[in-house]
């Protein structure tokens, strides 16, 4: 029995790679660059693993995963932004962000939180927020104290044909339950060039790729 359930597993593992599940490993952009704003510098995307260049600012042009497209600043670390937006429970899996808040280049991770679309227990908007991990928040003269993130749709995420993607939709949901929530934003602020297929729609594997470049800017007094 346990030899069978092994198999299975593996089958299972296999279809789901064939079907675009796994397709994620290897995802690209012609907009990942390095941003600098005062004395902080961090990548505009996020990425599925640290192991894609050597020290220094490795080049993961072709493994990202979405694009920075939120700030919450001038109070701001990242258990207070997650507070604000509001966490749940579910399942995610952990990605990587690339910065330097002065002190020399890190790497941070986050499995983010996933709030579940109303009437659909398998699709999400899903938010996963940066900061250098020694403090949990960047500092500078321009949002003082900051955090990052990057926001995505999860769609049918358990069935055999999941999709992912769509960041500029999912920026528009936080954005409007943080509003609701009473805390001020603006919209489409900051530019982050990270740019893709807006105002269309890229489509790699199971990913779709929709951003207009400009990240949401969030006060947490």
């Amino acid at each position: 029995m346990l030899r069978l359930v092994s198999r299975a597993a593996i089958l299972l593992a296999l279809i789901l790679i064939a079907l675009g599940a796994g397709s994620a490993l290897a995802n690209s952009t012609t907009t990942y660059q390095v941003l600098t704003f005062g004395d902080d510098s961090f990548y505009n995307w996020d990425n599925e693993t640290t192991q894609c260049g050597g020290s220094g600012q490795p080049a993961c042009t072709d493994r990202v995963d979405w694009p920075v497209n939120m700030i919450f600043y001038p109070n701001a670390d990242v258990n207070k932004a997650k507070d604000a937006v509001g966490r749940t429970n579910h399942l995610a899996s952990s990605m990587n962000f690339r910065g330097n808040d002065g002190a020399g280049w890190f790497w941070d991770s986050d499995e983010g939180e996933k709030h579940q679309w109303s009437g659909d227990s398998d699709s999400f908007h899903h938010i996963r927020i940066y900061a250098p991990p020694s403090t949990d928040y960047f500092y500078n003269t321009r949002w003082s104290r900051y955090v990052v993130a990057t926001t995505h749709i999860d769609k049918d995420e358990s069935s055999f044909s999941p999709k992912y993607g769509w960041s500029e939709t999912a920026e528009e949901y936080f954005v409007g339950k943080l509003r609701d929530k009473g805390y001020h934003v603006v919209d489409d602020v900051t530019w982050m060039a990270n740019n893709d297929s807006w105002p269309t729609t890229r489509q790699d594997g199971n990913d779709y790729y929709l951003n207009n470049g400009y990240a949401s800017q969030v006060t947490l007094p």
